[in-house]
């Protein structure tokens, strides 16, 4: 039997119930029963749930097995032992990409795996969790699934990103194919392994591609053509780099190449596989990214990350047939912004998310001179302007700039973040400094505040 080799280190702090349910890269809550409130109507997919419980920003002590080592840098009755779950065996390596819970709590991983025997060829693979860190033998039937290539026909283009949503019934994946030969055509038989063949088109272009699957990790042949839907726009490279299931409808936020410069984009697909409506835009002689699709409770999508030098937020109506710009949202549905970290440079938002008073909140990075970046949390009103209210002592008020706490010597950036339900933010990202790279995890209150309850003084560095 495969046994995949140290594809991830799966460390579960307390923030991980915060963080919706499922999809865009983010963590998700396990259920209701946690003792938190359901918001909205959970048709197959789309509501959240947001547990009330106490976050301590500790690693967990009941999950996964002790690795003999204090990861949290949080001493604990003199506990130097924190467990986590991982999967390893050499020789064949891996890495995560992304990370979700459904509603019974289970842990998903998708991310990349990569053979000893043919180096250099990545595959999609998808591991499920019990709550306890224990593998979920009943998945696939022993805890994994490996999407791979057929005589080296193609590979996985997961570098480009890939993301998970698990919704009651059914498991999303986003991901991308790099074609790398020249006969075309798409299979993908029934034990999951799917080979890809092209003609006529660059070495290096690549495809977006959804897969569903069932919950014991088995393709959902049904949805689309055979298991997958496919996006291809005749451009050099389609991207999807974050999926969002909201009452039976699918959303996906990406790249789609154009003369060789990137726009932004955002699909709409029905629960069975069909593209409804795409719409791509951008700046002229720019490059945009969508990087993280969210859907709030009235249904109103957003999609964010950058537009040339500024960061990107923008708003989409579902009018059913088709998605148009929010109008109400700073007056076309586009708010592009940059100084927010203190100087003029390259923004980007990673991730959006609106709170219990539909207030929304965004991370990412900003510049603050020299070259560095800092993480950054802000909050925008319904109307998309910035909300000076919150984190009034920073920099720029409604900003709250990490780089105060973590200091003017590394390069920081926010990859995602949670609201629970009594409004308190929770961020994750990483920090590269000289010598090494952390994962760096902070608590803000709904004021912006940091929450020094939290960790050691508010964050901790793993």
């Amino acid at each position: 039997m495969l046994v995949p080799v140290l594809l991830v280190l799966l460390i579960v702090i307390s923030l991980y119930l915060f963080y919706g349910c499922g999809g865009s890269g983010s963590l998700s809550c396990p259920n209701v029963a946690s003792g938190g409130q359901t918001f909205g109507s959970n048709a197959r997919c789309g509501g959240e749930v947001r547990p009330n419980a106490s976050i301590n920003g500790r690693v967990s002590k009941s999950f996964g097995s002790p690795i003999g080592r204090d990861i949290d840098n949080v001493n604990e009755n003199n506990d130097q032992d924190d467990e986590v779950s991982f999967l390893s065996t050499n020789p064949d390596t891996g890495e995560a990409y992304a990370v979700s819970f459904d509603s019974l709590g289970r842990v998903y991983i998708v991310g990349c795996y990569e053979f000893a025997a043919t180096p250099g060829s990545d595959d999609l693979i998808v591991i499920r969790f019990n709550s306890d860190g224990s593998i979920d033998n009943t998945f696939d039937n022993d805890g994994y699934l490996v999407l791979n290539s057929i005589n080296q026909d193609f590979e996985w283009g997961v570098g480009l990103d890939c993301d998970i949503f698990p919704c009651d019934d059914s498991i999303f994946i986003i991901g991308g194919v790099n074609q790398i030969q020249d006969n075309y055509g798409l299979i993908l038989p029934a034990q999951g392994s799917i080979s890809r063949f092209f003609n006529q088109m660059p070495l290096s272009d690549s495809e977006l591609v959804v897969l569903k699957m069932r919950m014991d990790g088995s393709i959902d042949n049904t949805f689309g053509q055979n298991g997958y839907f496919v996006f291809s726009n005749n451009s050099l490279n389609d991207v999807g780099n974050s999926i969002y299931v909201f009452s039976n409808r699918i959303y996906v936020g990406g790249e789609v190449s154009q003369n060789f410069q990137t726009d932004a984009l955002i699909l709409k697909l029905d629960y069975s596989g069909n593209l409804v409506d795409s719409v791509s835009f951008g700046k002229v002689n720019e490059n945009d990214k969508g990087s993280s699709i969210f859907v709030d409770l009235q249904g109103r999508v957003y999609l964010v990350g950058f537009s040339g030098d500024e960061l990107l937020v923008s708003r989409f109506i579902d009018g059913g047939s088709s998605l148009g710009f929010d109008s109400s949202f700073d007056g076309d549905g586009v708010v592009m912004l940059d100084g927010l970290a203190g100087s003029v440079g390259i923004e980007e938002a990673a991730r959006i998310m609106t709170d219990n008073s539909d207030r929304i909140y965004v991370c990412g990075y900003g510049d603050r001179g020299n070259s560095r970046e800092d993480m950054i949390v802000l909050r925008l009103r319904q109307d998309g302007s910035i909300d000076t209210n919150f984190a009034q002592s920073s920099i720029q008020p409604g900003v709250f700039v990490a780089g105060e706490f973590l200091g003017a010597g590394s390069d920081d950036r926010a990859t995602s973040l949670a609201i629970n339900s009594n409004g308190e933010i929770f961020v994750a990202g990483n920090s590269i400094g000289l010598q090494d790279q952390s994962i760096v995890l902070f608590k803000l209150n709904s004021q912006g505040q940091l929450d020094t309850s939290f960790g050691n003084n508010g964050y901790l560095i793993l």
